[in-house]
């Protein structure tokens, strides 16, 4: 039987829809087992569609017999393993749930083997297929009864396993999946007694465009979902090491007030009490708070150190522009780390400014000291935190929460003996709530 042009021009409009999709699902970054497993089935089909484009272009050509045998086998053979595949990858998508429907994939694998035996005897015996004198490929007398048998046994199997999973799918999820092993499985019978090979590759193709559009768009959506949950976690865990470091400090310094200025420290101990009071709520916020209330935080432990230095600290605020969203505890452990190495070191005392500007594509955070300083180049890490010897855990926080909280950013500029600049940068596009 000879494919009708038609039929190629076609199946090579369903090969460059395969391509696109298959073309979309290499550029993700990330690709989960379900995406792997979609890849496999887009190719094993792209595979199949360009062994019968070619397979139609050659047939009734002079001296083509021995290419055409190789391109009947390896399109039988892609034929069967189709099907293997799509149930590889509802696998996938069911994932841990799957453990009891095992069994059948591997029932499904043994199904397959018969068939594909049989083609590869065929090349000799001509019992599923044969190309005949005139380099035209037809069917043999066993083709009917062996694929009839494993298409419809193969369908029964997947539609099987899609059936007792129903209920990890979601409902239009359901009916798309049951669509590929039904309306394929038809075209496929229909193909064995009628020529419609043009018309099982597009319900193939159009089958597993719905399938791309809907299931693969919603596992991306879960994909998405994950990725922002890890984050939070993330987040949290940083914000545990953050609370005990700044409590531990500033029980150290009230500590220290308590051998120089017992009065002083029992003051320390009610500003402590307050802010623990008014800000409990707010240290354990994983979201975005208002730069105010970042603010608010500093000034209650600038106040407490204020207590332990007294003039030998000064402290500048200059923000005038306050409209914006920061992370919880971003501010704070900078100022910390201004003050205790940087304006505390410095011989007579120092100051620490707190300042705010705005551009065009970002805010910024400005906290500056006086004090002694440092070489960057000695003492930056790879992760551009501070790693002279001293603790700076707050800072390495700092820039990480900016990053997975708001795509923000923090820079170091210091110089020793000269002081250090640490300057935050918030997007505008990170909305006011």
């Amino acid at each position: 039987m000879i494919t009708k042009p038609e039929s190629i021009y076609t199946m090579i409009v369903c090969l460059l829809v395969m391509l696109v999709i298959v073309g979309s699902m290499l550029l993700r970054k990330k690709k989960t087992q379900q995406d792997k497993a979609f890849i496999l089935l887009l190719c094993s089909h792209i595979l199949l569609l360009f062994s019968e484009i070619v397979l139609g272009a050659l047939e009734g050509k002079p001296g083509v017999g021995n290419i055409l045998m190789v391109l009947a086998t390896f399109t039988y053979v892609l034929c069967i393993s189709i099907y293997y595949c799509f149930a590889r990858y509802i696998f996938s998508l069911i994932g841990e749930k799957a453990v009891h429907s095992k069994g059948l994939l591997k029932t499904l694998g043994l199904f397959c083997i018969l068939p594909l035996g049989a083609t590869f005897v065929s090349i000799w015996t001509g019992s599923v297929f044969y190309i005949d004198e005139q380099n035209i490929h037809h069917y043999g007398p066993y083709y009917n009864i062996l694929y009839l048998a494993m298409i419809i046994g193969a369908m029964l199997l997947i539609l099987g396993v899609i059936l007792y999973h129903r209920k990890d799918f979601r409902r239009k999820d359901f009916w798309i999946l049951i669509i590929y092993p039904l309306l394929p499985t038809l075209a496929g019978s229909l193909h064995i007694f009628q020529s419609f090979t043009a018309l099982q590759y597009l319900v193939f193709t159009l089958t597993l465009l719905f399938i791309y559009i809907n299931v693969q768009a919603r596992q991306e959506e879960i994909l998405i979902q994950r990725e922002l949950e890890l984050a939070d976690s993330h987040m949290a865990v940083m914000l545990s090491q953050i609370q005990p470091h700044f409590l531990y400090n500033t029980l150290n310094a009230i500590d220290q007030l308590c051998f120089v200025d017992p009065e002083r420290a029992h003051r320390a101990i009610l500003t402590f009490s307050k802010y623990l009071r008014e800000n409990m709520d707010s240290l354990s916020k994983k979201s975005l708070v208002t730069f105010e209330e970042e603010l608010e935080h500093t000034k209650l432990y600038l106040e407490l150190e204020k207590m332990r230095f007294e003039e030998n600290l000064k402290i500048v605020v200059d923000t005038p522009f306050t409209d914006f969203m920061v992370p919880v505890l971003t501010l704070q452990p900078v100022v910390e780390n201004a003050v205790r190495y940087g304006a505390s070191k410095r011989p007579g005392g120092g100051t620490v400014t707190i300042s705010t500007a705005q551009d065009e594509t970002c805010w910024r955070i400005i906290v500056a000291d006086d004090g002694a300083g440092f070489d960057p180049a000695d003492s930056l890490s790879d992760d551009g935190s501070i790693s002279n010897g001293r603790s700076h855990m707050g800072i390495a926080n700092v820039r990480s929460r900016l990053t997975a909280a708001c795509g923000g950013k923090l820079h170091i500029d210091s110089r020793q003996g000269k002081g250090t600049i640490v300057t935050i940068e918030i997007p505008r596009e990170v909305k006011r709530i």
